[in-house]
């Protein structure tokens, strides 16, 4: 019998399409059936690649999340502001990526775990190069 073990992320679930190796969107779970097309803001992301190494088609599953240091700074700006804090890393991060203006978006410092393949078109492409 074999295990394997993923470290827990507290972030929001997104989809990642590539075609041809480019990425060409990103789309959040949703109720299951339809998820929400949170594209242009989840190009901000600095380690989500826009490009791969290869010209693939290719669909992956990640957790896109808020460093805590990020989340606390955020948070204490938003009390300074009037604002109501954010009440967890989640929160923070589903919020964030669904602001309207992206460049408001990359100040919040996201990053993505990704941890599956959903389907990719050439089974030989060493998918760790991605």
């Amino acid at each position: 019998m074999y295990y394997t073990i993923e470290p827990k992320f507290d972030g929001l679930s997104v989809e990642l399409i590539y075609k041809k190796g480019r990425l060409d969107q990103a789309i959040t779970r949703g109720d299951g059936r339809v998820g929400e097309d949170i594209t242009t803001n989840v190009k901000t992301i600095k380690n989500i690649p826009q490009k791969l190494k290869h010209p693939i088609d290719i669909a992956v599953r990640g957790e896109i999340m808020m460093p805590k240091s990020v989340w606390k700074e955020l948070n204490k700006e938003r009390e300074e502001d009037g604002e109501i804090p954010f009440a967890n890393t989640r929160n923070a991060t589903s919020g964030s990526i669904k602001l309207l203006d992206s460049k408001e978006v990359a100040k919040r410092k996201l990053a993505c775990f990704v941890y599956d393949v959903l389907q990719y078109s050439d089974e030989t492409i060493n998918l760790e190069s991605l």
